[in-house]
């Protein structure tokens, strides 16, 4: 079932919006389907964590972008339980303004494989004091064009 996040953040006179729409990929087995949070936002760029769970053997986790392509992130967390089952996790920053489709798989040797999506749709909506500060703009401008224009 797909879940939604809405994330919204007031910048002085833009408004930068974030939607997150998790797609989850299901595939046979006993191992979780990795989970991807966002852990930070900056405005600008997204920290996100996948994780996945009750792997064994070890299995490896990648990011790839919309392409397929795989995305440099920080190094793969592995723990050992106590049950021998594999917990993975890993960290990655995407930049939000282009509003991007990026996939956490994980993936062991015997082609077992689990994946999540998580699409980015940026925009920038102006609020009422960025309206404003262009419309007294607008007005000083015909204003100096107006008096520059008429006859002495």
């Amino acid at each position: 079932m797909p879940h939604h996040t809405f994330i919204k953040r007031r910048l002085s006179f833009i408004t930068h919006a974030v939607f997150i729409t998790l797609l989850f990929t299901f595939c046979t087995g006993s191992v979780s389907d990795p989970v991807i949070d966002v852990i930070s936002d900056n405005g600008e760029e997204l920290l996100l964590q996948c994780e996945s769970k009750g792997w064994y053997p070890e299995p490896e986790m990648l990011w790839l972008d919309a392409e397929g392509h795989v995305v440099s992130a920080g190094p793969t967390e592995t723990v050992r339980g106590p049950d021998d089952l594999y917990t993975v996790s890993s960290r990655v920053t995407v930049d939000m303004r282009h509003g991007k489709r990026f996939t956490c798989r994980v993936q062991q040797n015997n082609h077992k494989t689990r994946q999540t999506h998580i699409h980015i749709y940026y925009f920038i909506e102006e609020s009422s004091s960025f309206t404003g500060l262009i419309t007294a703009l607008v007005v000083v401008c015909i204003v100096i064009y107006v008096q520059k224009c008429r006859p002495i």
